[in-house]
């Protein structure tokens, strides 16, 4: 079985034509393998959604000696039998996004640590020694704080100048995706509610810039979006819905 990955980056004729560097090449290799580790994880981790990565390997920068920054989505799901059973390993801490605690929810902190331990193993066990993971709690009622939080702050940056709060949970959903399948359903989410609102392509504007800036260690008022792998982050909602939701192929894709 040849495994062949299929990301943005394809779509780049430079790419195609085979014009890589030392650095995209590994860059490229890598993302293959968080693919393989991605779908390994969500056969063995019931709440593992999947990832997306940033950093150099985004960038197309990667080195031996680099790590691997990603974001691990894991689903807040109170009624999770493996969920109450880690309850005491988080006791006294809640889930944490960046507009606050959810109420009600299970405590979260070591139902994390645990899938912490099998992601890191995952994909070291592939030959990535050094990996930053950044895991987020993820559930609709999680997406719909932060997606009206953006909404708010976007309403009134147009009031008072001040800079609008990008939330990480949220945010994190449109850096180059690895295996999200599963996240889908949460960015539709996110997009359904910005094309609601009057607001919602200001907001969607200041998503783009803050993934960009994370992605590239920038200003996120750099005007270059392009990178390798992520070669160009839609501009209006409905290039959004079109890219992330009615055009983004598996990332890995096997044939006999």
């Amino acid at each position: 079985m040849n495994e062949t990955i299929n990301s943005p980056a394809r779509t780049d004729p430079s790419l195609i034509a085979g014009n890589l560097t030392a650095s995209q090449e590994l860059s490229l290799r890598r993302m293959e393998l968080l693919t393989e580790a991605s779908h390994e994880l969500a056969t063995e981790l019931p709440d593992y959604l999947g990832m997306t990565v940033f950093g150099s390997t985004a960038r197309g920068e990667a080195r031996p000696d680099s790590d691997v920054d990603i974001f691990a989505f894991i689903k807040v799901n109170p009624d999770s039998p493996a969920q109450q059973s880690r309850h005491e390993w988080g006791k006294g801490k809640e889930v944490e996004t960046e507009t606050g605690s959810l109420a009600g929810t299970v405590n979260f902190a070591g139902y994390l640590d645990i899938h912490g331990q099998a992601i890191r193993k995952s994909i070291q066990s592939r030959g990535i020694a050094k990996v930053g993971l950044i895991q987020l709690p993820i559930s609709e009622e999680i997406i719909d704080q932060t997606t009206d939080t953006l909404l708010r702050d976007t309403e009134r940056f147009n009031e008072t100048g001040s800079l609008p709060t990008v939330p990480r949970n949220m945010r994190a959903l449109f850096h180059v995706p690895i295996d999200t399948s599963n996240l889908r359903p949460y960015i539709e989410q996110v997009i359904n509610k910005l094309e609601a609102s009057p607001n919602g392509e200001k907001a969607w504007s200041y998503v783009r810039q803050m993934v960009n800036g994370f992605e590239r260690g920038r200003d996120p008022s750099d005007p270059d979006l392009r990178n390798v792998l992520h070669r160009h982050l839609p501009t209006t909602l409905q290039e959004a819905r079109n890219y992330y939701l009615d055009s983004q192929p598996n990332n890995l894709e096997s044939t006999k």
